[in-house]
């Protein structure tokens, strides 16, 4: 691939006397060239795809409030995509389709994120934050398992769930003259996706339902010591308190449809020296 582009970045802040900031930018940007990896029946299958670009539209908002307590962080965007690179089906003339890269001539995303940091009080902070994104392809023909072609309009990104949200929360004090404590506890939630580009019931697509994947929440947990004169901080976690059930990817074998499962609830020691 013989490729070149230019990426631009324009954008304008507002800073109020309370120092609020306001701000809104426009960019360009692109990715590169490149090609699958995969196991393929032809050397089609390793057709090369173009760059990709995207164009971003942002307005946001950085706020400190309750006499600088409170730290709020939001944003709108609105992502505009050229020849976005997706795994998808390609033609195979011993299995009718394989996995490969695909371009999708037009397609968005469209959002908002917030998050908010607070410290109530000594030794206390809580954070919190949400993405919610609305994906869509607005141009694609692409092909289906079983090698005939369809028009792909209206399908959502795969591995783009519609809400992703974290919290966490920690709680430092002394415990001596030059040691401290520390106990937290943190959370994740991502909404229900799909791995596949057929992920939606449109005029000209009937949902794979075999490549959900379910929305799940993962708790965690910590505690420690702190010994800021060393620079050392020591603690166990336990991750997925709950040890809940999830899926990271689905992934068509041909023989068969496999999930790969997160990690279980995990056990463990940290240690850790800053210098």
């Amino acid at each position: 691939l013989n490729e070149d582009n230019l990426s631009w970045n324009v954008g304008l802040n507002y800073e109020t006397a309370g120092d609020t900031l306001f701000y809104g930018r426009v960019s360009r940007g692109y990715k590169s060239g490149s090609f699958p990896t995969a196991s393929v029946a032809s050397g089609l299958g390793y057709t090369p795809v173009k760059q990709e670009s995207v164009t971003a539209y942002e307005v946001g908002i950085k706020a400190p409030l309750a006499d600088r307590k409170l730290e709020l962080t939001a944003a709108a965007f609105y992502y505009d995509y050229k020849d976005k690179q997706v795994r998808g089906r390609l033609p195979d003339p011993v299995f009718g389709t394989l996995d490969g890269l695909v371009q999708i001539p037009k397609s968005r995303v469209q959002g908002i994120e917030m998050s908010l940091l607070a410290r109530p009080v000594d030794g206390l902070r809580i954070s919190i934050g949400g993405t919610y994104i609305d994906t869509k392809i607005q141009e694609f023909i692409g092909f289906q398992p079983d090698a005939t072609t369809a028009d792909f309009k209206g399908q959502r990104f795969p591995f783009a769930p519609k809400l992703t949200a974290i919290a966490d929360a920690e709680y430092e004090f002394p415990v001596s003259s030059s040691v401290d404590a520390y106990l937290g506890v943190s959370a994740t939630h991502n909404s229900k996706t799909s791995s596949t580009l057929a992920n939606s019931d449109t005029a000209t697509i009937n949902r794979d339902a075999r490549f959900d994947m379910r929305s799940y929440t993962l708790v965690d947990l910590r505690a420690g010591i702190n010994v800021p004169d060393s620079k050392i901080r020591a603690g166990v976690f336990v991750r997925n308190v709950g040890n809940t059930y999830y899926w990271t990817n689905v992934q068509d074998t041909l023989a068969s449809v496999a999930r790969f499962a997160g990690m279980p609830r995990t056990y463990g020691v940290q240690v850790s020296w800053r210098y």
